[in-house]
Parts: structure tokens; C-alpha cells; sequence
């Protein structure tokens, strides 16, 4: 292991802090997106940095600041370990915009998130 390293592991014990914790990226970036009305985003990938942390101890959630547009039940999360993927689709007949918030839990209680946006434009039908 390189000394860099070293001395993050070191810094993070002593500070009772997880490896997790010290990720300059735990979740990688989603690009924003644009979808149709009654769209999707098709499946988007992303993956997680879980440095330290047993795999099947990471919990990911996502939500919806705007549930008008795209309802948490239309945020469909799947893959597993460190590799995950997210589908988005809008609410029926529904257009604007929604930040949608992944979250990842790690096996200590801690959490990290970021955010895309996603914008659903309207369509004559």
C-alpha cells in the first residue's frame, strides 16, 4: 500500500472514522438527464466506493424532490456489491423537473449522496 494510504488508514482510525467516510467519491457522478412525458431514462449505470466497507453492509436508496413529476415508486434501483443502476420514469402526462437524490448507507450509519437532475418535457399527445 502506498504511504498516502497508509497514513488516510491511520487518520481514520484515529479519528473513528470508516474508510468509507475518507472516499473522495463514494457514489459516482449521473449525468443529468432529459426524458419525454411518460418517458424513461432507460438504465442508467453508477457505482459506489465502498473502501473498507463489506459490500452487503451498503444500503442505496433513492428519491424525488418533486413527486409530482417523477413519484419515488417510479425510481427503480438494481445491480449489487459496488456496481448499481437506477431507471427514472415520470409521472403519466406529467412534465418538469426533479432532482433525484441516490443515497448510499454505509455499514457504520453513515451516509453520502448526490444529486442529478432530471427534466421531463412535455409532448403534445
Amino acid at each position: 500500500a502506498s504511504d498516502v494510504y497508509k497514513r488516510q488508514v491511520l487518520s481514520a482510525a484515529t479519528q473513528g472514522r470508516s474508510l468509507f467516510q475518507i472516499a473522495t467519491a463514494p457514489i459516482t457522478a449521473i449525468a443529468n438527464q432529459t426524458i419525454q412525458e411518460d418517458g424513461s431514462t432507460g438504465v442508467l449505470r453508477f457505482s459506489l466506493n465502498g473502501a473498507g466497507v463489506a459490500t452487503n453492509n451498503l444500503v442505496v436508496t433513492a428519491t424525488s424532490n418533486n413527486q409530482g413529476v417523477i413519484p419515488n415508486s417510479r425510481i427503480v434501483l438494481g445491480g449489487s456489491g459496488l456496481n448499481r443502476t437506477i431507471q427514472v420514469r415520470g409521472a403519466d402526462n406529467a412534465f418538469g423537473q426533479a432532482f433525484i437524490t441516490v443515497s448510499v448507507r454505509d455499514g457504520f450509519g453513515r451516509t453520502h449522496s448526490m444529486s442529478f437532475l432530471v427534466t421531463v418535457q412535455s409532448v403534445n399527445d
